[in-house]
């Protein structure tokens, strides 16, 4: 009632109207906080389809919207807020927070895996060209290389590429030489599993020459 009145200044008395009269209804506002965007709605648009195009159930877009009373009257120019998907309950990977400029393919490229692969752990993504900052997705971890000379290693809290490598006695150029997944011997993560070769030279014999 208030915002009614609010947007009609030329009502004295909220009980006196008549018929004919012209009356400014204001667009209900949108949520004071959102956890995905803001979106105009534009001619033609209708929350089902506004739904499909952003990978959303309609039960997600009003719960993102409360203020939206019937789902059956929206307007050209109402602001909504658009949620985010929820990123899938499983990871085989990392959670990773969209950027401003990312794609999935740049993402794929930073990380070493195909964007194929990150669109398989993430099926709430409905358009491979839609994602937005803030949105959270799993980067699968990429899958480890034969490793019949050496064994599979898991990577745990605090590992470094460097501090495994003395570990094993290797050179960071040999573990990198065994896992050419690895796009950057910076990032490594968590739970991702590499392949520890075997030391150079081991299993040689070394032949002493007897007098």
């Amino acid at each position: 009632m208030s915002a009614l009145l609010a947007a009609n200044p030329q009502i004295t008395d909220p009980n006196i109207i008549y018929v004919g009269q012209i009356l400014c209804v204001p667009f209900p506002p949108p949520p004071r906080t959102c956890q995905g965007f803001f979106y105009t709605i534009r001619s033609g648009d209708s929350l089902y389809s506004i739904a499909q195009r952003f990978g959303l159930s309609m039960t997600a877009l009003l719960r993102a919207n409360p203020q939206i009373v019937n789902p059956s009257i929206i307007y050209p120019g109402q602001v909504i807020c658009i949620p985010f998907p929820s990123p899938p309950g499983i990871c085989r990977g990392f959670l990773y927070t969209v950027v401003s400029g990312d794609t999935i393919a740049r993402i794929a490229r930073r990380f070493g895996v195909r964007p194929a692969d990150i669109l398989r752990a993430n099926p709430q993504i409905v358009n491979p060209d839609l994602i937005f900052p803030g949105q959270i997705i799993c980067v699968p971890f990429p899958p480890p290389p034969d490793c019949r000379d050496g064994f599979l290693y898991t990577i745990q809290r605090g590992d470094s590429l460097f501090a495994i490598a003395r570990r094993y006695n290797l050179t960071l150029d040999d573990l990198l030489a065994a896992n050419p997944q690895i796009v950057s011997p910076d990032v490594i993560f968590v739970g991702q599993v590499i392949c520890i070769p075997q030391p150079t030279g081991a299993g040689e014999i070394e032949e002493l020459e007897i007098d």
